[in-house]
């Protein structure tokens, strides 16, 4: 393996205003990681084909991130799947596939590595490899391409996309990657080949190199035999299992996104693994053992996480929190150690009984909006079937026990299509919905059920992996049925839709020959197949044809005999076992979770005694304080502050953040404040909030020098502004503040008109013709414009009542126009820089993004200059807005 010189970043800021959310591609988050890329370090790309937003939710990548980067002899960086705006782009000028970090291509990284958790996003991995220059095929690299690597939870069948992958880990990550990474850097230092590299990891416990076998297929379509090519590699191939979860492959400072995310918390798995024996549960099957973290552990990880990224949630994760065994310590302790600092505590993940009710109000939800019970199916038959082990009167309790205790809504999560379904079934979905409603309305008037129903998609590693998967009419159909019977006022229905499911089935147990399928789909313009606005079955259809192939033929039952794809990998559930269960289902036989219970011998090897919890169920909840101390409440007065009082603040935005909009922009502020350790009063009611006030947004691509907010702070800081500049990410500095004395209007209700700097390059616009431009602006008598808001909405605004002002001056390489308008008009007529560009200028999308927006100054009403002295307005009141005299003050 070639050693790799590291390439130049690749240039997007020219490509980002004409994207939908520039702000996906721009690396200004905390705690991010640069690393000088060297010789002597191993480079690694984790990429996550799926848009920033959820990418950034999976956890993980959080692990993997920090489990690189801990190594001084390694660097990771993250990249994400473009959104298909930012792909043309991409493409159109031809701007290669980069890291989120230093924006290196991936084509330069040692090993680019995807984490594949959903059988729809397996296009996007195409997109990404195809604008790194990387061949998308494995037979088509050479000694010099990049290792592409999978892992992932779909590694319980990896085969669909066994044409496109190097090599694949199945299994668990930690201990593993740094098998990984060593054998790449001594490949690289050795000038191994690529298949001396390949065989050399394929000797790794749960490392699977497609290349190393062959599959042959009967006539009917099915799997005939899988054989090696090669004498030393296992068959099948085993999956990697960590013994227990350590506390020190967690990162102390994960990373904080700028931009709003999926899950927008602190993530901390409790618990790994799960042995319910939900027949229809992947994950359950795939993660076992259990393997938990202790209280104290989990503590620790929460403090060091809030400590340095700010966060105001935490989410204790895992597949089933409930089943933790000090689940009531654990969850008692974490809400009470951040009460005080308001930070709250969610469990994603809990069974649908009272436990899990007492769970959630142990944590002191503030707002309880809803509650998630997942009953899987209306009829305590069809849940035997599924071994879902609750009845519907414990359902019952659970409803009147949240209902009582303060949530006004239950979510139910139902799923149709599964085994031995009947009309029967179907229609107990109906009647447990209203049930719920009813003992609802019974405790509350404004109880509500939202009923989501998904569809059974059949799974590898699960006992319903042979069974048929039941097809869009059927569940249209039966979609159908519950939409008719629905009637309830009280219940809301929502569902998921078959085609998704439809494509899912098929992909998830495919065999390798729908990678010819999966290429050709892309190729016709797949992307973001599990997105409703992208997914397209004609272009699957099309290519199913095109490969000759019957998609039916994958959506079939099968024999509990036959060769099955995934059978080259071995996750430790035997077979076996798992034929045991599926007769188990179609007798509607229970099988009691393990945990509490005598093994049920399903084939995962024991872990050491130390992590081999009691047979006794959870005990039940602790006696545990729910809120810390705290001494009366003190009102504030308007202006006064408490304790530290109210501050005005100015700071400036610089490039990292000129993307930014102005919500993440709060909440970066709002957690600086956190990690600074500064004080800030927060408001009362259901969901408190620091009380912290801001001016006008500064608009899409400017940068700011001048920009405000005011702060309430519980207590007095010697100097906030240096206590900010310790606290903020680059690209934000605090520039001055000022503790306001008496009283005071707010700064966003003080502003009044702003000035902005535009600058353009000769190559854009010449000096000669901004000139022009600006005279057939001053000449006209009105210049209106059509605007369209976000929602789609238009408007007219009249530019000559929103610029007040305007000069002109030539620089070095163009010219730069400073103008003057107004902001918070009564009428509409504000200025917004990218409408002047377009209007005043005529610059179409290409040539407005070669100008550098900067918003140099704000102004209260009476046209002064704002300052953090500035603490009320002063404008007389013969001096409004629209006056003459206004204007010639701002030009002043």
């Amino acid at each position: 393996m070639s050693r790799r010189r590291p390439a130049d970043p690749v240039a997007i800021d020219h490509i980002l205003p004409r994207v939908l959310k520039p702000s996906r591609y721009i690396a200004n988050e905390r705690n991010v990681i640069r690393k000088e890329w060297s010789d002597d370090r191993v480079t690694m790309a984790l990429c996550f084909p799926e848009v920033y937003e959820i990418g950034m939710s999976n956890n993980g990548m959080r692990i993997l991130y920090h489990l690189v980067n801990r190594r001084d002899d390694a660097i990771g960086e993250r990249a994400y799947c473009p959104w298909p705006d930012m792909e043309a782009e991409m493409r159109r000028v031809g701007a290669q596939m980069f890291s989120h970090e230093t924006r290196r291509p991936l084509a330069a990284f040692d090993i680019v590595g995807f984490s594949l958790s959903y059988e729809l996003t397996y296009t996007n991995v195409l997109t990404m490899l195809d604008l790194a220059g990387i061949p998308l095929l494995a037979r088509d690299r050479s000694d010099g391409s990049p290792l592409i690597l999978g892992g992932g939870t779909t590694m319980a069948n990896p085969e669909p996309m066994a044409d496109f992958f190097d090599a694949y880990l199945i299994g668990d990550g930690e201990r593993a990657l740094d098998r990984i990474l060593d054998v790449v850097k001594r490949g690289r230092e050795t000038g191994a080949t690529r298949r001396e590299l390949l065989l050399e990891l394929a000797r790794l416990e749960g490392i699977y190199v497609p290349e190393f076998y062959a599959v042959s297929y009967r006539e009917n379509g099915s799997v005939d035999e899988m054989r090696r090519l090669v004498d030393d590699v296992a068959l099948p191939v085993k999956r990697h299992i960590v013994p227990e979860l350590l506390p020190d492959e967690v990162p102390d400072a994960p990373i904080v996104p700028v931009t709003e995310i999926t899950q927008d918390r602190l993530a901390i798995e409790v618990l790994r693994g799960c042995t319910q024996g939900c027949r229809f549960c992947q994950a359950g099957y795939f993660y076992r053992p259990i393997r938990e973290r202790s209280p104290e552990e989990v503590l620790e990880i929460a403090r060091k996480g809030v400590d340095s990224g700010g966060w105001d949630a935490i989410s204790l994760i895992s597949l089933s929190t409930a089943d933790h065994s000090r689940a009531g310590e654990l969850v008692g302790r974490t809400a009470k150690a951040f009460a005080e600092r308001g930070v709250s505590v969610s469990l994603p993940s809990l069974r649908a009984d009272g436990f899990s009710v007492n769970l959630c109000e142990m944590i002191g939800e503030v707002k309880k909006s809803g509650f998630t019970f997942a009953p899987e199916t209306g009829s305590e038959r069809l849940r035997r079937v599924v071994n879902k082990n609750i009845t519907n009167e414990e359902m019952h309790e659970a409803a009147l026990a949240a209902y009582s205790s303060g949530w006004h809504l239950i979510k139910l999560y139902f799923m149709i299509g599964l085994p031995t379904e009947t009309a029967e079934d179907v229609q107990s979905i109906v009647d447990l919905s209203h049930e719920i409603a009813k003992i609802g309305r019974g405790v509350r008037k404004d109880a509500m059920v939202n009923a989501s129903i998904g569809c059974f998609a059949p799974k590898p590693f699960t006992p319903f992996q042979w069974v048929r998967f039941a097809g869009i009419d059927e569940l249209e159909k039966t979609l159908g049925t519950l939409k008719d019977q629905m009637t309830s006022r009280a219940v809301k229905l929502k569902w998921h839709h078959p085609n998704d499911i439809w494509l899912e089935a098929i992909v998830s147990r495919g065999d390798r020959r729908l990678g010819s399928v999966i290429l050709d789909a892309w190729q016709r313009g797949a992307r973001f197949d599990g997105w409703n606005e992208w997914g397209n079955l004609t272009r699957w259809r099309e290519a199913f044809a095109e490969a000759g192939l019957d998609p039916e033929m994958y959506l079939r039952e099968r024999d509990l005999d036959e060769v099955l794809p995934w059978d080259i990998i071995d996750i430790g559930v035997t077979k076996k076992y798992l034929q045991l269960e599926w007769k188990r289902a179609v007798g509607e036989e229970s099988t009691v979770d393990c945990r509490w219970g005598q093994c049920n011998a399903c084939g995962v090897p024991g872990m050491p005694d130390d992590n081999v919890l009691t047979n006794e169920r959870p005990p039940e909840i602790l006696d545990i304080e729910r809120s810390v101390e705290s001494g009366p409440a003190v009102e504030a007065l308007p202006g006064e502050g408490l304790g530290g009082g109210t501050y005005r603040v100015r700071f400036s935005v610089g490039e990292q953040f000129r993307f930014v909009g102005h919500g993440d922009l709060m909440r970066v502020f709002h957690r600086a404040f956190d990690v600074g350790g500064i004080p800030v009063v927060t408001t009362q009611g259901y969901t408190p909030r620091p009380k912290i006030g801001f001016g006008p947004p500064v608009p899409h691509g400017c940068t700011a020098s001048g920009e405000y907010f005011d702060v309430e702070l519980a207590e007095g800081v010697d100097d906030l502004v240096s206590a900010l500049g310790r606290a903020l990410p680059d690209g934000l500095v605090a520039l001055d503040a000022q503790r306001i004395t008496g009283k005071a209007e707010a700064i966003s209700a003080l502003v009044g008109a702003a000035r902005y700097e535009l600058t353009f390059p000769a190559t854009t616009i010449s000096s000669e013709a901004v000139g022009e431009k600006l005279r057939a602006f001053d000449q006209a008598p009105a210049w209106e414009a059509k605007r369209v808001n976000a929602k789609g909405k238009e408007r007219i605004i009249d530019l000559k009542k929103a610029v007040v002002s305007h000069s002109m001056e030539t620089v070095d390489g163009g010219v730069s126009v400073s103008i003057a308008g107004r902001l918070n008009d009564p009428d509409g007529n504000n200025i917004n820089p990218s409408f002047v560009l377009e209007a005043v200028f005529g610059l179409g999308d290409e040539d407005a993004a070669t100008a550098r927006l900067h918003r140099r100054e704000l102004y209260d009403g009476t046209g002064r200059p704002l300052s953090t002295k500035t603490w009320a307005a002063r404008r007389p009141r013969h001096l409004h807005r629209n006056s003459l005299e206004y204007a010639r003050f701002l030009d002043s």
